[in-house]
């Protein structure tokens, strides 16, 4: 069972998540508004060395697909893009609500997910990855 429990804030925290949402903010707009020409999105220096996909290779472009509420582009991009941008959009309205309510919001868990979550997130990426460079490789 998963909990939430809140403590209060410090000012150091309210800074940071403060930054974090501004900045969220300013590069979603630019990536919205402006495409790749003003944010100079150029090719992938480990694609160009390799001729290899990298493990992130389609996330700027799925990223700008999931702005525009284009899921299944955006999973055609990078198969995991998706969810890594959930996940963000879950952080920052975490962020949000710790300023509205002055306290930070703690997410317990008995099974302790952190290090679940960040093991599953690796070989997740590592595993699509792999396949990818193999259907590269044999397509």
């Amino acid at each position: 069972m998963i909990k939430f429990e809140t403590t209060n804030i410090s000012r150091k925290k309210i800074f940071v998540n403060t930054l974090v949402i501004l900045l969220v903010t300013i590069l979603v707009i630019l990536a919205k508004n402006y495409s790749g020409s003003l944010l100079n999105i150029s090719e992938c220096k480990f694609k160009v060395i390799t001729g290899l996909s990298c493990p992130t290779c389609g996330m700027t472009r799925a990223f700008l697909a999931f702005l525009d509420l284009d899921i299944f582009s955006s999973l055609g991009y990078h198969l995991l893009a998706p969810f890594f941008f959930a996940f963000a959009i879950f952080i920052i309205l975490k962020y949000f609500a710790e300023l509205l309510i002055f306290k930070e919001i703690n997410i317990i868990s008995k099974w302790n997910l952190k290090p679940k979550l960040l093991i599953l997130t690796f070989v997740s990426l590592i595993s699509f990855w792999i396949i990818r460079i193999v259907s590269e490789v044999i397509g």
